[in-house]
């Protein structure tokens, strides 16, 4: 059922509550009060839908629901939620009966209910092989910091398995009377703690947070009398719970469904630990050389140099003899998921034996060597078998790597140092959030196809776009209630900022982008759009975080999520964002929205990533300039910036293709539209053909030239609706800007370099022009004309907010897409820009990194 948001609630009440700040010791501060009211964004959306008295009724949220959410909804689930609504206000003597009013649609879109990403339960099939499954794995489980000096606990080992954990890794050694068993970290000073310990507290939080089975790992460092103890203990603290196998080896592994509530062990046979623990691995070796700190400790790797042939033969017939002479057969017989090793090279080691399946582990050096050379070999051996990655020796910290590289290459046990928190295990937990939290999430079957040998995905091939998410952070809240007012800034509510990006497959994988900071606002509204293209959706994960702008110091981090996009709610929904830790904070939320389209849908593909929907369209002729503006900053970059790219793309042997810009300042070779009328006009067509018959000059010159007539078209399309005076004001603000032709063909003219001085000498004194020099600002000798020029150049729009050009603040010009800029929008400052020689807005820096 719905819940009313609870920060929507409380901040009623200090609604006209101003804010004071100490200023040394006898001034202080004050600032507007925190304001509610719905960003400007969501009350069209609301007028959108709500009927003529204002109200949304069950039949309006219903269609809102069904175009906006993506939810077909009957009308009994619409009036349960305007109920609920008013239920949660206190005074409901003042609430209009029939539906909801605008605050408590704002209130039911910042509700858990209508969250981005909502842990309904297992969503997927459980009833595969374990290998068809990524695994929430964790590294040395039992350490409570470093690895060198930290406590052993089971207190790490419960967390871990409360936050839906399921592969816990447990180091086995001899205690000093050599009559028990530690686990601890060996060669190092990690103090220990008693097995019996950590196997009770396993046993009595496995399956807290999943039902789905618990796989411990053993580094085995014990003898065979240990051993013996080592497996009296399993079945004494397990029981029937204990995953056995009747065969001497698994042909397939058992399906998560079919190992619900079981505990599995999974470890070398013992004797290849005795064997190489004198040395350390091939992989630490190559760690240490270059000067890299030495591991005090080394895992132990699966994979070593290949032996000769009568070496070979020596070492097989060693095996049979020692380890019926040193492994416990009780002990062995509990090893549910052993883990060979595998005496070859790793080619041969990948190779897949049809008759069994193991556990290879590697460390992540060797993988990202294993990725150059048998990316494929990889894919296809994940495919029956577990492959486990560990972390390098040197990370003495428990730092982690970042586990995409694995899981795009079929990893299933990817283990990170789940107490070294930071990106690298956001990014775990944003993985794990799907299929309910479980901890088993079912790989893309794009990694499990397996009916052509010579058709295994390769993440490095070349691949097409399959989806593009559109993301637009509306606003945030709840920073007030879960931090102190002097927590961000001692001086004046904080200035947040939002961060967006994707992390998957490299090709997704792009350069975080940022919201301009919103200055002393406890309730910032951003309104601002991003836009993703992704290669592989089913391995994508959208970063979300918030910081808060400090001039002088790093700023401070205020929030983050990472969120499966495959298992996104479309429409506008509310983001929960948790603490540096990964813990959920109390209060925070962001509402953005959200929109996935398909590219290749002929019908939505095009026409929404033009508007993005009905209700988003250009009104207003600022909304309309903007959108002319990104359409031709995308354009102009194409032609210029990234013309070699561009070039490429407009190949003459393939069908007609248009050059099409985007408003977010993106660009796109694409055929056209296939409905019509098309949803907008459409541009040139065949641009491609005659590529190869015309001087790339000439060829450039006559798409921008095509390009202009194209933007032209696209802003009096949108502009429509406008009166006579809003077109002609439309249309002076666009003839400010240099055509896409004239920046091309390099040509500008004499009244626009005229004009263009003129206004260096009229804006603010500290503006910068594009040569990076910080102009003055003398009062013009003509009055007169100075007051027309003043009215002319007042129609400046800043290219991140669209506010208009204001003599008293600083403002700054892109010198790639040649746009203006509030400098606070873009957090530079007059002194700042005296060291910049070129400078590049955000957009266009993003852009650039991406590529």
């Amino acid at each position: 059922m719905f819940r009313f948001c609870t920060c929507f609630r409380r901040r009623r009440r200090r609604r006209s509550a101003w804010h004071e700040y100490r200023v040394c010791c006898f001034f202080r501060r004050r600032f507007r009060p925190v304001s509610t009211d719905p960003p400007e964004a969501i009350r069209k959306e609301f007028e959108e839908y709500a009927d003529a008295g204002g109200v949304m009724g069950v039949r309006e949220l219903a269609e809102f629901l069904a175009e906006v959410q993506g939810e077909p909804t009957d009308s009994g689930t619409a009036q349960a939620i305007i109920d609920d609504a008013r239920e949660a206000k206190p005074l409901k003597v003042f609430q209009k009966k029939k539906g909801l009013s605008l605050d408590a649609f704002y209130g039911f879109l910042f509700s858990d209910d209508n969250a981005a990403h909502r842990p309904d339960g297992v969503s997927q099939d459980m009833t595969a092989p374990l290998a068809h499954y990524f695994i929430y794995t964790g590294h040395n489980s039992y350490l409570t910091g470093n690895q060198i000096s930290s406590l052993c606990s089971d207190e790490p080992v419960i967390k871990a398995l409360k936050n839906g954990v399921r592969v816990i890794e447990l180091d086995l050694w001899p205690n000093k009377t050599h009559t028990d068993i530690d686990v601890l970290h060996g060669g190092t000073l990690t103090q220990p703690v008693k097995l019996i310990k950590c196997l009770t507290s396993i046993k009595k939080f496995a399956f807290v947070a999943s039902e789905y089975p618990v796989i411990i790992t053993f580094e085995d460092h014990l003898t065979a009398e240990l051993q013996a103890v080592v497996a009296r203990m399993l079945t004494e603290t397990f029981g029937a719970m204990l995953f056995t196998s009747d065969s001497k080896s698994l042909e397939n592994f058992p399906s998560p469904e079919a190992l619900k509530r079981r505990i599995i062990i999974s470890t070398k046979p013992p004797k290849e630990y005795l064997e190489s623990s004198s040395k350390v691995s091939k992989e630490e070796d190559e760690e240490q050389k270059g000067g890299e700190v030495k591991p005090w400790s080394g895992e132990l790797s699966d994979h070593e140099d290949k032996p000769t042939d009568i070496q070979q033969q020596v070492s097989d017939q060693l095996d049979r003899e020692e380890e019926d002479q040193i492994v416990a057969p009780e002990y062995k017989s509990l090893i549910g998921i052993a883990a060979k090793k595998l005496k070859s090279d790793l080619g041969a080691a990948l190779k897949i034996d049809p008759h069994s399946v193991s556990r290879l582990s590697l460390s992540e050096l060797a993988l990202e060597k294993a990725t150059d050379s048998h990316a494929t070999e990889l894919v296809r051996f994940t495919q029956k078998n577990l492959l486990r990655i560990y972390p390098k020796g040197t990370r003495v910290t428990s730092s982690n790597y970042k586990p995409l590289l694995a899981w795009a290459h079929g990893a299933q046990m990817v283990a990170l140092n789940m107490q070294g928190h930071g990106k690298a295990l956001w990014l775990m937990q944003g993985m794990f959030r799907a299929n309910g939290g479980c901890g088993y999430v079912k790989k893309p079957d794009r990694l499990l196809k397996n009916d052509d040998p010579n058709d295994v995905f390769d993440p490095k091939a070349e691949l097409k776009v399959k989806k593009i998410l559109k993301v637009r952070v509306y606003t945030g809240d709840g920073w007030r209630f879960d931090f102190d007012k002097h927590h961000f800034d001692p001086y004046s509510p904080p200035d947040f900022y939002t961060r967006v990006g994707i992390a998957g497959v490299e090709a997704d994988t792009v350069k975080m982008e940022e919201t301009h900071a919103i200055e002393d606002d406890w309730t910032p509204v951003w309104d601002e759009g991003f836009e993703f293209r992704l290669r592989v959706p089913e391995l994508a994960l959208l970063r979300i975080e918030v910081y808060e702008h400090d001039l002088s110091d790093p700023d401070d981090f205020a929030g983050q999520t990472c969120l499966p996009v495959w298992e996104l709610r479309t429409g506008i929904r509310s983001v929960k964002l948790c603490d540096h830790e990964g813990e959920t904070l109390p209060s925070v939320k962001l509402l953005m929205r959200f929109d996935i389209i398909d590219p290749s849908d002929p019908i939505f593909g095009l026409a929404f990533m033009e508007l993005g929907s009905i209700s988003s369209a250009p009104r207003t002729v600022e909304e309309i300039f903007k959108d002319y503006s990104g359409r031709r900053a995308g354009i102009v970059r194409a032609l210029t910036h990234d013309v070699d790219e561009f070039y490429a793309q407009c190949d003459p042997d393939k069908e007609n293709l248009c050059l099409y810009g985007h408003s977010n300042d993106m660009w796109e070779v694409n055929l056209p539209a296939e409905e019509v009328p098309p949803e907008l006009p459409e541009p040139a067509l065949g641009i491609n053909f005659a590529r190869d018959v015309m001087s790339r000059r000439d060829w450039l010159s006559l798409i921008a030239m095509h390009s202009d007539s194209w933007l032209l078209s696209v802003a009096f399309y949108l502009g429509a609706r406008l009166n006579r005076n809003e077109r002609k004001r439309l249309f002076s603000m666009i003839n400010e800007l240099p055509t896409v032709f004239e920046v091309v063909s390099d040509r500008r003219r004499s009244k626009e370099k005229s004009g263009l001085d003129i206004a260096n000498k009229l804006k603010v004194s500290n503006k910068r022009t594009g040569d990076g020099q910080i102009k003055s600002n003398p009062k013009p000798a003509d009055e007169g004309y100075g007051e027309d020029d003043d009215d002319e150049h007042s129609e400046t729009l800043c290219g991140t907010c669209g506010g208009s050009y204001n003599a008293d603040e600083f403002w700054i010009a892109c010198d790639v897409c040649e746009r203006w800029f509030h400098g606070k929008c873009v957090k530079i400052t007059p002194a700042k820009a005296e060291g910049i020689k070129q400078y590049k807005c955000p957009s266009c820096s993003s852009k650039k990194g991406r590529q």
